[in-house]
């Protein structure tokens, strides 16, 4: 409308150049000359060719699971189709969820892993057009709707339900291993006296932990320890919830695979066991997807299991630091002779520092492996150290120490030779920083996190792929590590579903560059064993987390008129407009040739 405006003033203008005080009296040639100029005027503003074109509203219907949710009967469904359809009459109706898409042909119980409304609003913007949603008010995005919106929620009757949100789990153990598990509790619209969560191996023992009244929609950590089995093979292990008259079961457990096996993750050894050792062992294992086994010397020819305090053989410790793919030397660095020959894998030398009366403070260094993980630390705040005799040589150095009026000393560098990772910690007093909290313990475990990242990356495993983890929702997809060189995998999936011997699906797995991992498309719920060069691997998909109970979100709608749907062409665009200008040009001209004007 504006430009319109702006047309007519200028037709008016260019009017009353021509024809001055004419144009105050009823004049038909300077009217002419004013119709003329305004289109043309708004032919080169783009003004619209006419009023925009309303349009019907856009009707979306949310077509997740969660609709079944404690309803397998689907009434809340079929309700939520008759009524969406009634509101689209003969216009489309469209389905949102995992993505937008039209309803027809609309059959079975929704399926959707999730209930997206940015594809709708996307739409709904593009094509001006009012919104009608109809949902069960869980939607995964929480936006603001579009002015003129009408959003009809259908929500579901309260009844009791207790779920199973997240499940940790050691992904490896040794046989005989006291696994420490903890899983996460999400309530229902209807609060809970009690619920019961069992741990348990396919075919094993099992722990139970109880909880005690939850109120509607919070979540419970419960915590608890299981012996792993013995035998060495990958095994189930599932997390299952009870509670009195629970009204969906399909989201009552969780399982993930376990991997026993007697090679651990990493093996401490130490000769001589301090706070050092014993900080180190356990910042590796927040920093290992499967817990560390250590070893400590207590006396001359006696062993002890760092854990269990238990005796073990020499041998025993020796066989363990060989088939170890991390070994981390604590002390007497020769103690099972050279090191670099007696570490299958990546090693770690830790070697304790001198005490004197200088004082050492630590900083990082740039341009190192471990310089991503360490930026930001305010080094001036962390304690001092001890450092060692020697400084450590290697290809980087990821870590130096300072003292006022001398030279910096390396205190932690690193290097690869023939594929194998080595990193050498030379300082003591580390476990101060541990043992402080707050940054200086942030410094400690982020120190040993990106050692023990950067010292893992070249695993040792005959398997060129692993699972990014050994669990996942329906609508996750699947993330692999790379543990080789190999930057194309062939896998061959099976699923536990499939038939006796049918073939699997095949599956190849592209790691880009120098990426360590890469995603495949989410899977149905169940168990499946990837099949590869080098051996096989198996993880759990589990139901989704539509099926997970959450507190319906309150969407604003915007305030304001609805949109006004597509505006109108150009006049440009129009033939007519040209028509127009030029017939009033020329009635113009005949007006003017006879009053004698030229």
């Amino acid at each position: 409308m504006t430009r319109w405006l702006i047309a007519a003033i200028i037709g008016l203008m260019i009017a009353a150049l021509h024809y001055g005080r004419l144009l105050v009296r009823p004049n038909a040639a300077a009217l002419l000359r004013a119709v003329a100029a305004a289109v043309v005027a708004a032919m080169l503003l783009g003004a619209p060719a006419g009023p925009s074109r309303p349009r019907p509203a856009l009707v979306a219907l949310d077509a997740s699971a969660s609709w079944t949710r404690g309803d397998r009967e689907a009434a809340r469904w079929t309700r939520a189709v008759a009524l969406a359809r009634e509101l689209a009459g003969s216009d489309t109706l469209w389905l949102f969820g995992d993505s937008l898409r039209p309803a027809s042909p609309l059959s079975g119980a929704p399926a959707d892993s999730r209930s997206s409304l940015g594809p709708v609003l996307d739409v709904a913007r593009d094509e001006r057009r009012p919104l009608a949603v109809v949902s069960d008010g869980e939607f995964t995005d929480a936006a603001v709707l579009p002015a003129g919106t009408r959003l009809t929620v259908i929500p579901a009757a309260p009844a009791p339900d207790a779920a199973l949100a997240s499940f940790t789990a050691p992904m490896r153990a040794a046989p005989g291993d006291t696994l420490a598990l903890r899983a996460t509790l999400r309530a229902g619209p209807v609060a809970i006296v009690e619920a019961t969560v069992a741990f348990a191996f396919a075919g094993g023992d099992s722990a139970v932990a109880r909880t005690g009244p939850m109120a509607a929609f919070s979540e419970r950590e419960l915590s608890a320890r299981l012996v792993a089995p013995r035998g060495e093979r990958e095994q189930l292990l599932r997390a299952t919830v009870v509670i009195a008259g629970d009204s969906e079961s399909r989201n009552d457990s969780l399982a993930t695979i376990v991997e026993i096996t007697r090679v651990p993750s990493a093996v401490l050894v130490s000769s001589s066991p301090d706070p050092d050792a014993r900080a180190a062992l356990e910042a590796l294992s927040g920093a290992l997807v499967a817990p560390p086994r250590g070893y400590y010397l207590v006396a001359p020819g006696a062993w002890r299991d760092a854990s269990t305090l238990r005796a073990v053989g020499a041998a025993e410790v020796r066989s363990a630091a060989a088939s170890a793919p991390l070994l981390v030397i604590h002390g007497d660095s020769l103690i099972f002779g050279p090191p670099s020959r007696l570490a299958r894998g990546a090693l770690v030398l830790l070697v304790p520092g001198d005490a004197t009366e200088t004082e050492w403070r630590a900083s990082s260094a740039d341009a190192s492996p471990l310089s991503p993980s360490l930026a930001g630390i305010a080094w001036d705040s962390i304690p001092p150290i001890e450092i060692a005799a020697s400084p450590p040589a290697g290809d980087w150095t990821g870590l130096s120490a300072r003292s006022p009026g001398l030279a910096a000393r390396a205190i932690v560098a690193g290097s690869e030779t023939n594929g194998k990772r080595r990193v050498v910690v030379a300082a003591g007093g580390l476990w101060r920083w541990r043992a402080r909290g707050g940054p200086p313990r942030d410094a400690f475990d982020a120190l040993w996190g990106a050692i023990a990242d950067w010292t893992t990356t070249a695993a040792v495993d005959a398997r060129p792929a692993l699972p990014a983890r050994r669990w996942f929702r329906a609508e996750e997809p699947i993330g692999w590590i790379r543990s080789g060189a190999d930057s194309v995998v062939d896998v061959e999936l099976r699923s536990d579903r499939g038939a006796g011997d049918a073939p699997g699906r095949p599956l190849v797995l592209r790691f880009a560059g120098d990426a360590r991992g890469t995603t495949t498309p989410a899977l149905a719920p169940g168990r499946y064993t990837a099949a590869m060069r080098g051996g096989s691997v198996s993880f759990v998909v589990n139901a989704g987390s539509e099926l997970l109970p959450a507190r319906p979100i309150a969407h604003v709608i915007a305030s304001g008129p609805a949109p006004g749907g597509l505006p109108a062409p150009p006049l440009r665009e129009r033939w007519w407009a040209y028509v127009l200008a030029i017939t009033a040009l020329c009635g113009e001209w005949v007006i003017r040739r006879r009053a004698g004007l030229r």
